[in-house]
């Protein structure tokens, strides 16, 4: 016999979710939620669903999964304001760029933080790894932020026009 399942009370997108959602707190459904960020953050659809779900892995129709889960309203707003997030971080008011900059330096931060953690854990090979990576995108992001930098302070960029971009790409 069907299991039924409760019927949403007037107003509400789905369990927990009021009708007035904008996306801007945490889905309930923790699935829901990693897919969400992992959309918004550019993984495609049938992979995101993979990692999501705990049984990833097993699901036998990925892609027609991954499509029932985005087309779930509460999941496309949540989608719509972690990329709109995303937009803000790094189309500030200061500078095209300053986003970008606190966004780097905020990765290189995680990376130096998991440094310490391998080694606090004796994970040497991994520690070293970590480090590795660290020097790498520290020495790369810091020439790059600088010429951006630079170009952003001269002019060479019509501010609005690469917001209006950033916001397209990343919407």
């Amino acid at each position: 016999m069907a299991q039924k399942t409760a019927a949403l009370p007037a107003g509400y997108l789905a369990r927990g979710i009021p009708g007035d959602y904008a996306g801007d707190y945490a889905l309930p459904n923790d699935v829901h939620e990693k897919f969400a960020q992992l959309v918004a953050a550019g993984a495609q659809r049938a992979s995101a669903i993979r990692q999501a779900h705990p049984k990833g892995d097993q699901l036998a129709t990925p892609i027609q999964s991954a499509r029932n889960v985005y087309e779930k309203e509460h999941v496309k707003r949540r989608i719509r304001w972690l990329r709109e997030q995303k937009a803000r971080t790094f189309a500030s008011e200061e500078g095209i760029f300053e986003g970008f900059i606190a966004a780097t330096e905020r990765t290189m931060e995680a990376i130096a933080e998991l440094v310490e953690l391998c080694r606090l854990e004796g994970l040497a090979r991994e520690a070293t790894a970590a480090r590795g990576a660290l020097g790498s995108l520290a020495g790369r992001t810091f020439t790059h932020r600088d010429n951006m930098t630079k170009a952003d302070q001269q002019g060479r960029f019509e501010t609005p026009k690469a917001k209006v971009s950033l916001k397209e790409v990343l919407g």
